[in-house]
């Protein structure tokens, strides 16, 4: 098992390792700054501390490696053992992609490798400071804070206006409603009584039996009670169609006006005469001639 290599994934993940016979390696890393004029991308430095840390290097080592502890350590052991040797020597015990042990003036050194302190060039940024950026988050919050209000009122315009249409609907299918049910006929006690017959008049004056001729008694009548309705025929959102409905319908000699509840609805009404009984009737013939998806008595 390569020790050397498990001590730099160790290192990576851990930002400590401690080495035994060596001491404990540190990753110390520095973020990205922006100095005002110039975005400085981050470093790493790993730094050798002589102080003794265990940690977890072993277990880490043996879960990878599906192997027993005591055969990492005889490992662990056998890799420090060969690198003091290798340092006494004047020689460097490197750790891949991480930086290597060094002797110097009778002590052990630790070298960052290139790869870790490579450093790319600083960007230039957009922005001349960190003022500019303070100044620009309020805007944009404004700018949502605004949009949010027009949402919401325009919502609740959608709503109102659909709350009117439908009470307006709900008013024209309970007045259809309303005189449907009076061209009923009412169904009273006096419908079902029998229907007496007249009783013949008593002559009390002598007959001439040969010039009596019969009396025929003229039927009563009862002229119906005529009502004055109110009839839509057409319905407009807006007073410009309603007016031209309104100039056309005259233009052919209907007795035609404009009635509103509001300043959304504007309704073409025609004033009919008719008795309770014929209003079914009269109201067919108004739909067919002026409206085929309807009217209504308001």
């Amino acid at each position: 098992m390569n020790i050397a290599r498990y001590i730099g994934l160790f290192l990576m993940k851990n930002h400590s390792c401690y080495v035994e016979g060596l001491g404990t390696l540190r990753l110390r890393e520095q973020p990205a700054r922006f100095d005002g004029q110039l975005l400085h991308a981050s470093r790493a430095d790993i730094q050798l501390e002589h102080t003794q840390t265990p940690d977890d290097l072993a277990n880490f080592i043996a879960t990878n490696e599906h192997t027993s502890l005591s055969n990492v350590f005889n490992a662990i052991h056998n890799f420090t053992t060969s690198a003091k040797a290798a340092l006494d020597a004047g020689q460097e015990v490197i750790i891949p992609h991480t930086g290597k042990f060094i002797r110097m003036n009778g002590k052990v050194h630790f070298t960052t490798s290139a790869e870790l302190q490579y450093i790319p060039t600083s960007l230039p940024s957009a922005f001349t400071g960190i003022s500019t950026i303070e100044t620009v988050l309020p805007e944009t919050k404004k700018k949502t804070t605004w949009q949010q209000v027009l949402l919401a009122i325009a919502l609740l315009a959608i709503l109102i206006g659909s709350g009117i249409y439908i009470y307006d609907m709900y008013l024209e299918q309970t007045a259809i409603f309303i005189s449907t049910q009076d061209d009923q006929p009412k169904d009273t006690v006096a419908n079902h009584l029998p229907i007496a017959a007249p009783a013949s008049p008593v002559d009390t004056v002598k007959k001439d039996t040969a010039s009596t001729q019969p009396v025929v008694t003229p039927a009563v009548t009862t002229k119906p009670r005529v009502y004055k309705y109110n009839v839509v025929l057409k319905n407009f959102y807006n007073l410009g169609k309603a007016n031209e409905s309104l100039e056309a319908l005259k233009s052919k000699g209907n007795n035609v006006h404009i009635e509103t509840k509001d300043s959304l609805k504007y309704s073409v009404v025609m004033t009919v005469r008719t008795n309770r009984r014929d209003t079914a009737r009269v109201l067919d013939s108004l739909g067919t001639l002026f409206n085929p998806g309807g009217v209504y008595i308001r």
